[in-house]
């Protein structure tokens, strides 16, 4: 990291991809980001915690049930923004324009750390922030963005752990951010196995 920071080229090519990747995800949700589905159900329960109802969807005839098969991370951190009385289609948008920077600059630091090449660092930040695969997932009101944030930084604290072979507190904190990636989106169980790996 201090490698990192005492190269300015790196530290200009990481800052240039972030702010593209977060204004290209901000110009594919100049109506707002994608409601629907899923997203919806994520809201709705959102917005439910937050008055205290909990985490529940209300049924045609007047009954609640819980969060239906969806795990409950995400909507919990929009309920923290919807008891602040924000609007959450408008939090999901900077949420994951802010996640998408945050990636790219957490990729950069990575493959710079473990490359010490400014050009490949470079490459690697634009390919993410330009990348046709991920826009239109940082485009929904889902949870995928906070899912892949928190499982990739359980891998980064994990990598840090291994270099160091000390330190149990890096590894509690992988072990609660790849828990957290699996709260927020299931299929995160690839993170936790990736690291178990």
């Amino acid at each position: 990291m201090t490698l990192y920071r005492k190269n300015p080229i790196v530290m200009i090519l990481t800052a240039a991809a972030a702010l593209t990747g977060m204004s290209l995800a901000g110009i594919s949700m100049h109506h707002g980001p994608g409601v629907g589905g899923d997203a919806t159900i994520y809201l709705t329960t959102a917005e439910n915690l937050a008055k205290g109802f909990g985490l529940v969807l209300f049924e045609p005839g007047g009954g609640t049930r819980l969060l239906p098969y969806f795990p409950p991370f995400y909507p919990l951190v929009l309920s923290f923004f919807a008891f602040l009385g924000l609007n959450l289609v408008q939090t999901a948008l900077w949420l994951n324009i802010l996640l998408l920077g945050l990636l790219v600059i957490l990729v950069g630091v990575v493959t710079f750390s473990t490359t010490q090449s400014a050009r490949l660092a470079g490459l690697i930040c634009f390919a993410v922030a330009l990348s046709p695969i991920l826009m239109p997932v940082y485009s929904w009101a889902m949870s995928e963005p906070l899912a892949i944030w928190l499982g990739f930084l359980s891998l980064v604290v994990l990598w840090k752990y291994q270099l160091r072979k000390q330190g149990a507190a890096l590894l509690i904190l992988a072990g609660i951010l790849a828990g957290l990636s699996f709260l927020t989106r299931y299929s995160s169980v690839a993170f936790i196995i990736t690291g178990v790996v």
